[in-house]
């Protein structure tokens, strides 16, 4: 495993860690839940993603939807409701600077001259 790939699911563990943390400590943040989906989804698809037959497409279309949405509701809970921390904002958006600068297979095809 190559070091890029590794600091990515170290970074996404570590996320994911913090977020089942707070979601466990308070069952009633829908944000922390959001932010859980949100990592192992994105550490799942980074996963799969390369692997043959796998639409890019479709992984990046979920995942960064699914980090919107995440945002979406930490940012409306913390701000609007006054319920939720901001720290619950950076989760979607470390996550998806990961899946933006995730470690991507470098095979390169030779060409038949």
């Amino acid at each position: 495993m190559n070091m890029k790939k590794f600091l990515a699911y170290a970074l996404l563990l570590l996320l994911l860690t913090g977020s089942l943390q707070k979601f466990i400590a308070d069952p009633g943040g829908v944000n922390w839940f959001a932010n859980t989906l949100c990592v192992v989804v994105s550490g799942v698809s980074v996963a799969i993603s390369g692997r043959p037959g796998m639409d890019p497409a479709f992984f990046n279309i979920l995942v960064l939807a699914l980090c919107i949405v995440s945002l979406a509701i930490a940012w409306g809970q913390w701000f609007v409701l006054g319920t939720g921390v901001a720290e619950a904002t950076f989760v979607p958006i470390i996550t998806g600077l990961i899946w933006r600068f995730r470690p991507k297979n470098s095979k390169n095809p030779t060409s038949a001259a």
